[in-house]
């Protein structure tokens, strides 16, 4: 036994003298192998030995290890890599298949759709909507038995808004469609509100210097209003603008359902601007503006005296008379500053003139002092009798 051991030892110590010749550190024995150093685990490698170099060999155990524990990992990146495209092919497939299975389903719509038209009313107005997804080419709607109105186009949507005529009717709205096809829409309405506004009509009268107002509706009048606005000059615009009102008065109908609105007026005197407001029962409203240049004319008056063969002459105008001229029978007279009687700014003159037996041709020219630039002229024939 003691021999064994001794033949061991002695093996141990020559292993120990090839290792210090080829520089390699002495194996030192640990009693326990499950330590730090001998555990597998741990960072140091395993050794081996080699009988041909008769020294330990750390490295071939370790990539041995090291190539045995790698291979699976590759292995299983690369079915990763081959699932993961398989599904990108499948997705991407499914998404091209989507895309054309629509198209083929949306062209399938298109190609079968059919125009949609609402006719609906509106504050006294149809209006017409029309909608294709194929393509609209044009819309033509008309009233009753009229003309057709045509409303081009050159897309999916329409819209026309078309006034209420008053009273039963029919409207037909006919759609075409980008290849041509017609389709007919109609839709009946009663409509009976007063839509039209009402007329003003005016007619001045020189000779006293008035205006006739009339207003008139076709259903029902609702009031008259007229204003007078003086006008007068600005030197920044060099104009006329409208200055202050003088004048404001409503008028309204004698009766219910009265259609119109008569009124008489006088011209304001000096340079105006008439505003005429006539509005029916319904609200609809017209509005007329005329300027005035408020100018009374000169009032003439004529008598023959058949007692005694004269002709008086009565002139008057309320701002004074300027200046008289009368020709009778060829024979010129006048009545101005020339003769002793003239006062400037009569309001009346009274003058008598002789008349021959028989027929006189009479004429007479008056001018104001308010607008002596446009006279009033007398024209007459004056039969003269004397008596026996």
């Amino acid at each position: 036994m003691n021999q064994i051991l001794a033949t061991e030892n002695s093996k141990k110590e020559q292993k120990n003298n090839n290792i210090q010749e080829n520089n390699y550190e002495p194996i030192q024995e640990f009693e326990d192998y499950n330590g730090p150093i001998n555990n597998f685990e741990n960072t140091y490698e395993p050794l081996t030995y080699s009988d041909d170099n008769n020294y330990f060999n750390t490295n071939q155990g370790y990539q041995s290890n090291n190539n045995y524990s790698n291979q699976p990992k590759k292995n299983t990146d690369a079915k990763k890599i081959i699932i993961i495209f398989a599904i990108i092919i499948i997705v991407f497939g499914l998404a091209i298949g989507g895309v054309v299975a629509f198209k083929i389903f949306k062209d399938k719509l298109i190609k079968n759709a059919t125009p949609e038209v609402s006719i609906e009313e509106i504050e006294g107005n149809a209006k017409i909507s029309a909608y294709c997804k194929k393509g609209i080419a044009k819309v033509t709607y008309y009233w009753n038995e009229e003309e057709k109105i045509e409303i081009p186009s050159t897309g999916e949507n329409v819209e026309k808004l078309v006034e209420l005529p008053r009273g039963e009717n029919t409207l037909t709205v006919i759609v075409v469609d980008s290849e041509g096809n017609e389709t007919p829409y109609t839709k009946s309405f009663s409509y009976y509100k007063d839509k039209e506004k009402p007329t003003i009509d005016l007619v001045f009268d020189s000779e006293t210097v008035s205006l006739k107002i009339t207003a008139t509706d076709e259903t029902e009048m609702g009031e008259l209003t007229y204003q007078w606005w003086e006008m007068i000059y600005d030197e920044d615009e060099e104009k006329e603008v409208e200055g202050e009102m003088i004048l404001e008065k409503t008028l309204y109908p004698d009766e219910e359902g009265a259609l119109t609105i008569e009124k008489s007026i006088e011209v304001q005197r000096g340079k105006t601007r008439l505003k005429i407001i006539a509005k029916d029962a319904s609200g609809n409203t017209c509005v007329e503006e005329k300027p005035f240049n408020g100018v009374k004319e000169p009032e003439i008056e004529c008598i023959v005296n058949k007692n005694n063969g004269y002709l008086y002459m009565i002139v008057s105008h309320d701002m004074g008379i300027q200046k008289i001229e009368y020709l009778i029978n060829g024979e010129e007279f006048a009545f101005d500053d020339t003769i002793d009687s003239y006062e400037e700014e009569k309001q009346l003159v009274r003058r008598k003139v002789p008349l021959i037996e028989g027929e006189n041709e009479i004429k007479i020219t008056v001018y104001s002092i308010e607008e002596p630039e446009k006279p009033k002229t007398l024209e007459e024939t004056y039969t003269y009798t004397s008596e026996e």
